[in-house]
């Protein structure tokens, strides 16, 4: 979108929060300079003082997308900023003036990110969705509200013929919505299941090219597809790909 390219032009990153039944949040942050975001207030004995207005920054090294935005939700009173692996530390440094880098001692080490040695480093551990899915076979993992081109991509991504493609969300509109992009390419044929239990029974009874699975389900969920999915030879092999949103 226009507005996301102009934000980025500018140095600064928009992303958005979406939830089934609320609506959507629209964020962005830009790199401001504190001397020129100073505020006027008045002080106890009636004179004006300039008071810093600016929303202080956290870089973040991590690449779970549900954990990253834990983190915003979490620090609201800041802005979050991720680090990327093509990104240059030090010039994002520059930019936003963080008051500290936030790393997942489980994703990496941050020495080899050439962080500016004066810069606050707080070192969490954190075993995202994301990692663990990743262990049990995931082939991609896209984030709701998705786009029709995204999951065309994703889909083209995963290396394998793909024209039986299972659906597996407790929403029913979502799962329709899924089914009405696939029949919109032509050469995919949808399968819906609401549950992971119903998916588990489906995928014994009929063969599949591909899964789509949400993993915040009632019952069964995402991760129990997978697992039991792991442990089944028949079903093993079978590519999946994480649509889902941030756990409520």
């Amino acid at each position: 979108p226009l507005s996301k390219r102009l934000i980025e032009s500018h140095g600064g990153q928009m992303w958005l929060e979406s939830h089934v039944g609320a609506g959507s949040t629209f964020y962005f942050t830009l790199p401001v300079s504190p001397q020129a975001t100073q505020g006027v207030v008045a002080t106890q004995s009636g004179a004006w003082a300039d008071t810093p207005t600016y929303r202080r920054a956290l870089l973040v090294l991590e690449t779970d997308p549900l954990l990253l935005r834990t983190l915003r939700r979490h620090l609201s009173n800041y802005d979050v900023i991720q680090i990327g692996p093509s990104d240059d530390a030090a010039t994002l440094v520059e930019q936003h003036r963080p008051v500290a880098l936030i790393v997942n001692a489980q994703e990496t080490d941050p020495v080899a990110w050439n962080i500016p040695s004066d810069l606050p480093i707080i070192q969490m551990t954190l075993t995202g969705n994301l990692q663990a899915a990743q262990s049990l076979g995931v082939q991609n993992y896209l984030i709701k509200p998705i786009l029709r081109e995204q999951l065309v991509d994703a889909i083209a991504g995963v290396g394998t013929s793909v024209r039986d493609v299972l659906i597996v969300d407790d929403d029913p509109e979502l799962v329709e919505l899924i089914a009405r992009m696939l029949q919109s390419v032509g050469s995919y044929h949808p399968i819906k299941t609401f549950g992971g239990a119903d998916a588990l029974a489906r995928l014994r009874s009929e063969k599949v090219d591909l899964v789509i699975l949400d993993l915040f389900m009632p019952g069964v969920d995402g991760m129990g597809v997978l697992q039991e999915m792991k442990r089944d030879p028949e079903l093993a092999e079978i590519p999946v790909i994480i649509v889902s949103a941030q756990q409520p």
